[in-house]
């Protein structure tokens, strides 16, 4: 799946900054069903695909927000295909 980075990168600043989180550091793994299968077992304990995985690595009080997403990029086609909007 072709995702166009520029786009991805305004989609996380605006969703940051409509969360009054404007300093922020955000790294984002866009990954298949398998993977994220596997993240989710792993982490959560959950035995499916899901969706998205976050893992924030700030504490609340610290002033910039840092944290991972991991986006299953088959996930997102599928439900963008269901709820009849064209996923990223």
């Amino acid at each position: 799946m072709k995702v166009d980075q520029a786009v991805l990168m305004g989609l996380v600043r605006d969703v940051l900054i409509a969360e009054d989180h404007p300093a922020a550091s955000i790294s984002i793994a866009l990954v298949d069903n398998a993977t994220i299968h596997r993240l989710n077992h792993l982490h959560l304990g959950h035995d499916w695909p899901t969706d998205v995985i976050t893992f924030p690595l700030s504490d609340p009080d610290e002033p910039a927000l840092s944290g991972e997403l991991v986006v299953s990029t088959e996930m997102a086609r599928h439900d963008g295909s269901r709820d009849g909007r064209r996923a990223a």
